[in-house]
């Protein structure tokens, strides 16, 4: 597959759409992959906000460092290396996401499209698997 250069993306839409074309969802497996880069996702969430709030709490900034890196390596491995182990699929191919070093160059547009997907995923467990009444509501209504 080849690879888009960051730059090419010039806005958050593009990125987004950079960034489905990484994380498909279309296939059951690969649904189950991205949920498992949506818990990692959401574990470094916690960990940044644990260690906003014992930084505040204790007023040791190197709180917030330590926990911001365990929640990074915690979500590499849910995202990484879980789908591999649980699944039995290839490593995926992060881009354009919080595991990527794409990260680097635009973080907030990465962190934007981990918060879309993990609506999407959110809807989609929801409506359980787009198949009964309300796949039509979420999915066509307004996000």
């Amino acid at each position: 597959q080849v690879v888009a250069a960051a730059a090419a993306a010039t806005s958050p839409a593009a990125w987004r759409k950079q960034y489905e074309k990484y994380h498909p969802t279309e296939a059951p497996v690969h649904r189950r992959a991205q949920q498992l880069h949506a818990l990692g996702a959401l574990s470094l969430a916690l960990f940044a906000a644990r260690g906003v709030w014992l930084a505040i709490t204790h007023l040791r900034f190197l709180l917030l460092l330590q926990q911001l890196v365990l929640g990074y390596l915690l979500g590499l491995i849910c995202s990484r290396l879980l789908p591999v182990v649980l699944l039995g699929v290839p490593a995926p191919s992060c881009h354009f996401c919080a595991f990527s070093w794409e990260v680097l160059q635009n973080a907030p547009w990465c962190l934007e499209a981990e918060w879309e997907q993990g609506k999407e995923h959110l809807i989609f467990l929801i409506t359980a698997g787009k198949q009964n009444c309300l796949t039509r509501k979420l999915y066509d209504g307004p996000r």
